[in-house]
């Protein structure tokens, strides 16, 4: 490889880019910042001008934006349940405790606490005894496994 006016071995390069990746990491961590600073002054001033470029980019990328969507979605399904029923619970300015899917399915047998059936492990709702709305909280105590049918049937009662 020629860098500049010099011929590099292979030996050379590896270590140039090793000096450089370690260079950068250093950079960026000790001015990280001053390039947030920068990066939100820059979207401010030219809002307009990446708003287009988005626009134009999505619309040129439609079916892979929505196959990469898709699969990131059956990937992590647990984490964006758990995202959304924490996220509810803030809303509703109820108490929040950190609960983990896979512990109250496991304490729960598998079964709907609504008909006592069982649930299939892939298709499952995290449902609250006392809904969130009529003062529930969103803790171990407070939650149960339930069919999709059954807990949107339940509703807010």
């Amino acid at each position: 490889m020629t860098r500049g006016k010099y011929e590099l071995s292979n030996e050379e390069v590896t270590t140039y880019r090793d000096k450089k990746a370690v260079y950068n990491r250093t950079y960026y961590t000790a001015n990280r910042k001053k390039q947030l600073t920068y990066q939100t002054v820059y979207r401010a001033e030219h809002r307009e001008k990446i708003m287009t470029r988005d626009a134009v980019y999505n619309a040129a990328h439609r079916e892979q934006r929505r196959a990469y969507y898709a699969t990131y979605r059956a990937i992590h399904s647990e984490e964006i349940a758990t995202y959304q029923a924490t996220r509810r619970a803030r809303k509703a300015d109820a108490f929040i405790e950190a609960i983990d899917r896979q512990t109250v399915f496991s304490r729960d047998g598998g079964l709907c606490g609504i008909c006592q059936q069982g649930v299939e492990p892939a298709n499952w709702h995290l449902d609250h005894v006392i809904p969130l709305s009529k003062g529930g909280q969103h803790s171990y105590d407070n939650v149960q496994v339930s069919h999709p049918v059954c807990n949107m049937r339940k509703g807010t009662r």
